[in-house]
């Protein structure tokens, strides 16, 4: 019990009122932006009706957020994946809006971990916690992936796919797909595999084969991070079963 009330405490997210005013933040800022932008709502082509479907459905999560955790961390991690979808094959920005918006898809993880904490008995370690969060964090990855790889596919010429700067990606694709394959029991390769991935981007884009195309480095950033965070987690587990293993010998 006592180790149950230790993993609680050192969650980051110990009450829903931080998430909720987090959210209150966001949503003032996004209705801001969209007042300036989609007023008046004028259904002038696909990509104006989706800004207006994405407002929609914000107000939906936001409205979730404030009784039901668990369906409005999905809800907004689904937003999240729904913009990236009209982004990749209806706005010209694309690549800013994905930046601009990925504090919801964050929302939408902290969602569901507060939840998990909270509506299960006995409550989760801070183990289990964590492995929600990158295994969520990197299947919200796959999706993005997939979705940009669909878009390639559907707008390229078939010669493009594996020539120049999109075979890069393509390749890193695969990489990125061996390392989501790889999460559930190695997390150690599953993290160098996704910095390397990173370090490939950055390499690429020091030789100036992305010249011209979206900002690689930025967007790519999220990955950087979960490949260490995954690493991070398998040391701190290694170190455990090392000291409980000592501590067996020991008794």
């Amino acid at each position: 019990m006592e180790q149950q009330a230790s993993s609680a405490s050192d969650m980051p997210i110990k009450r829903p009122w931080v998430l909720r005013v987090f959210t209150l933040i966001y949503a003032v800022l996004y209705l801001i932006a969209f007042i300036s932008e989609a007023f008046p709502l004028q259904v002038k082509d696909i990509a104006h009706l989706s800004e207006i479907l994405l407002f929609v459905f914000f107000i939906i999560c936001y409205v979730f957020s404030w009784f039901r955790e668990r369906t409005a961390g999905y809800l907004f991690i689904s937003w999240y994946l729904f913009q990236v979808f009209v982004g990749n094959f209806f706005w010209n920005d694309d690549e800013m809006a994905m930046t601009l918006t990925f504090p919801v898809l964050l929302l939408g993880i902290f969602f569901l971990l507060y939840s998990n904490r909270e509506n299960r008995d006995p409550q989760p370690s801070l183990k289990e916690q964590w492995r929600l969060f990158l295994r969520i964090s990197i299947f919200s990855g796959l999706v993005i992936h997939i979705i940009t790889v669909a878009d390639n596919l559907f707008t390229l010429h078939p010669a493009e796919w594996i020539h120049g700067p999109y075979l890069s990606l393509h390749l890193l694709f695969i990489v990125y797909v061996v390392g989501f394959i790889l999460s559930e029991r190695h997390e150690l390769v599953t993290g160098i595999l996704l910095t390397a991935y990173y370090l490939a981007i950055i390499f690429l884009l020091q030789m100036n084969v992305f010249e011209g195309m979206a900002p690689y480095g930025i967007l790519t950033f999220p990955v950087l991070a979960l490949g260490l965070l995954y690493m991070l987690y398998a040391v701190k587990e290694k170190q455990k079963r090392v000291t409980g293993s000592s501590e067996s010998d020991d008794a």
